[in-house]
């Protein structure tokens, strides 16, 4: 029979109330660093040390100062089912092998990831299809792309495989470039700037209509206000007649063609 031995008589437990009792060469010892506090709700198994488990489940809380694992590579040496996310849970990648010094890529096709927008739970990483760079060469395909500020792109190509240098906001267009692809407010622009110069203010056309299209007046003599055809009334002045506020567009007639003058 084993002697229970406080360290000065037997006959008692060693350590205090809470120490747990060890086999110490055939006596029976006990450690103030392994004690299992039995009166407290959880009941609180304290261990100051190292611990070597093979195989730890707990229900409650399991607190260290430091978790350290030697399982081979290739097994997880950490599992957490649940989904709610840790705030300081910090990991060193030092041993792992997949981690490394940042090296350039001259080869394969990757897929930038993405940071979910979650505000109530774990981020999530994902990457997409319609999105991928190719390191050889040098190519990102997105399949729609939305730019809402200003970008710099140095070799960018259509559908076509043509190569886009600019979106040319100029309305005039004067480069006459195939590598400068214009904006929808480009080309309205110019075509507005092509129509009036093709059909000039003050030109009269003749319809066979009984309505004048947009941007034209009828040629009948009628008096106008200065303010809404301004260009109109700069043109003409008061040569058909009018005041300070009015003008007079001229009088044509061509049988029963409808005469009409461009504002």
């Amino acid at each position: 029979m084993a002697v229970i031995n406080s360290g000065s008589s037997p006959g008692t437990a060693g350590g205090s109330n809470t120490t747990i009792q060890y086999n110490n060469t055939g006596v029976l010892s006990g450690s103030s660093d392994l004690t299992f506090d039995f009166g407290v709700t959880p009941k609180l198994l304290t261990l100051n040390g190292n611990a070597n488990v093979g195989n730890l489940s707990a229900s409650g809380i399991v607190s260290s100062t430091r978790f350290i694992s030697n399982i081979a590579n290739g097994t997880p040496p950490i599992e957490v089912t649940s989904v709610t996310r840790v705030a300081n849970l910090n990991v060193s990648y030092a041993n792992v092998s997949d981690y490394g010094v940042v090296t350039t890529a001259t080869t394969g096709t990757f897929y930038p990831v993405f940071v979910s927008g979650n505000t109530t739970g774990n981020y999530q990483i994902r990457s997409n299809a319609n999105i991928s760079f190719n390191s050889a060469t040098s190519l990102l395909t997105v399949a729609n792309l939305t730019v809402s500020g200003n970008t710099t792109i140095a070799n960018l190509k259509d559908a076509g495989g043509n190569t886009v240098t600019r979106f040319d906001n100029d309305s005039t267009m004067a480069a006459n470039s195939a590598s400068y692809l214009p904006t929808q407010q480009a080309t309205v622009s110019y075509v507005t700037s092509s129509l009036s110069t093709l059909v000039p203010t003050g030109s009269v056309l003749f319809f066979a209509t009984n309505s004048a299209p947009a941007g034209y007046l009828v040629a009948n003599g009628a008096s106008y206000l200065r303010a809404t055809y301004s260009n109109l009334s700069t043109l003409l002045g008061n040569t058909y007649g009018g005041n300070v506020t009015h003008f007079n567009v001229p009088t044509v007639t061509l049988g029963t063609l409808l005469p009409i003058i461009k504002t």
